[in-house]
């Protein structure tokens, strides 16, 4: 149902023979309803007359999580995507800033994590055993002016940019930029240039967490969201468990159990982002131990994780990789470029459900496998407009044969914005990627494999 939070977004479009009026109680409505009214146009451009009452949306939260770490875009890519983002009435943008193949942005007094950790010589091409790790550079990060101007934009947009920064694992960019963050006495010296768990974190020496509050600054300094993402999923132990280093630091601290060590972590930066004013959002791995019901959860991992969520009392934003993980594979034919996770089609995306008690749901591409803006198109395009329509609408979707015709003309406005859509019958001979190696895996096997990944926080 719509909360009083998204009350306003609510519209109504009046089209009449000498031309169109647009009625809202705030300017986030009149943003809405011009993109409502764009999707009334048919294949001629014409609006019929009449009119259109655009219902609140049923979730405040209506998202895109992009990953600028692994393969760095542009401001302009990113104010287009904003763009794009506006004209599908999405109205939340969850920038991913740091991983360990790279630190996208300015932190005072970090001057290396620019410097160093934005720039990797080498990247895996492929997904696999199969892969192939190839020469060239790859750089790029937003200075503080670039990341104002993204805010400013998506602000006239009526879009919260929600910023993430990792800790403490998938960090080895930040390492490589300082090794004395290391947990690991042989410390990487440059960003990591394949992609999976990668097993370095940080340590745990107060010099450590002032960095983290550093970088945690930096964005709050930025962006006025009231969230701060802080990462904290698929974070290794091994290293802290080998570390002399950390084992005086666990004694000292009264901790007993390598597995309290993350959520120790954790807690330092709840502390951090609360005491510069806003709320901590964090992957569902963090649940696996004690964590402050205040912090925001992204559930990535399905309804096991929501349950506990919401049995905790957290607020919690619903992207499980099965329904929300644009990277993820389009079919089963041998012409879709690095084959990952399992098939997502278009009718998939139809039946996105948020979960009980969510504030709200986001569509997620990791850009691993996406190193161009037109390869990120790819993986958004169509499924991206289908889920933002049932991120408005709620509910149970409706029958799939009938939104088919309506998403058929959208596909036309795609390709007159530029748009380097998925065709529906398969890729296009120049999107295809032959010999690309991959893993492709069925749904029940993906499933198998999720209900493993969440079984540290069932009856925790």
């Amino acid at each position: 149902m719509p909360s009083t939070e998204t009350e306003t977004e609510g519209f109504t479009i009046t089209v009449t023979s000498s031309g169109a009026q647009l009625a809202a109680a705030s300017p986030a409505g009149l943003v809405r309803a011009a993109a409502a009214l764009d999707q009334l146009r048919d294949a001629a451009g014409t609006a019929p007359l009449g009119e259109w009452r655009g219902d609140a949306p049923a979730h405040s939260w209506r998202g895109l999580m992009l990953d600028v770490a692994r393969h760095f875009r542009p401001v302009d890519d990113v104010e287009r995507i904003l763009l794009l983002m506006a004209r599908h009435r999405l109205n939340v943008l969850h920038l991913h800033l740091t991983d360990d193949q790279g630190w996208r942005y300015e932190v005072a007094g970090y001057p290396r994590l620019t410097t160093v950790g934005a720039t990797r010589i080498e990247t895996q091409r492929g997904h696999g055993p199969q892969s192939q790790v190839v020469a060239g550079d790859h750089a790029g990060f937003y200075t503080r002016a670039d990341l104002v101007r993204i805010v400013a934009y998506a602000e006239r947009l009526h879009i919260t940019v929600v910023p993430e920064a990792e800790f403490p694992g998938h960090v080895q960019a930040a390492i490589a930029a300082y090794p004395e963050l290391a947990t690991a006495t042989e410390a990487p010296t440059v960003p990591w240039p394949k992609f999976g768990l990668n097993p370095h974190t940080l340590n745990l020496r107060p010099e450590t967490l002032e960095f983290c509050r550093a970088a945690i600054a930096a964005l709050v300094d930025v962006f006025p969201s009231p969230w701060i993402g802080v990462g904290g999923d698929e974070v290794p132990t091994a290293q802290w468990a080998a570390d002399p280093a950390t084992a005086a630091r666990m004694a000292e601290l009264g901790i007993a159990d390598i597995h309290d060590v993350q959520p120790w972590f954790t807690a330092q930066l709840v502390t951090m982002v609360e005491e510069l004013g806003r709320t901590p959002y964090a992957w569902d791995e963090v649940l696996a131990g004690p964590v402050d019901t205040s912090m925001l959860i992204g559930i990535w991992r399905g309804p096991v994780a929501a349950r506990v969520a919401h049995n905790r009392g957290h607020e919690f934003i619903w992207c499980s990789d099965m329904e929300a993980y644009l990277d993820y594979r389009r079919g089963e034919g041998t012409d879709e470029p690095t084959p990952v996770g399992p098939p997502l089609t278009v009718e998939d995306a139809w039946q996105f459900r948020v979960s009980e008690g969510a504030r709200g749901g986001q569509a997620n591409v990791w850009t691993e496998h996406l190193p161009t803006r037109d390869r990120v198109d790819f993986a958004l395009f169509p499924r991206l407009a289908v889920i933002a329509e049932r991120l408005w609408a709620g509910g149970e979707p409706g029958e799939w044969n009938s939104f088919a015709g309506a998403l058929s003309t959208h596909i036309e406005r795609l390709a007159e914005w530029g748009v380097a859509y998925r065709p529906q019958d398969g890729p296009r001979p120049a999107q295809r990627t032959p010999g690309m190696p991959g893993v492709p895996r069925s749904r029940e096997e993906r499933e198998a494999i999720v209900a493993d990944l969440v079984s540290d926080i069932i009856d925790v």
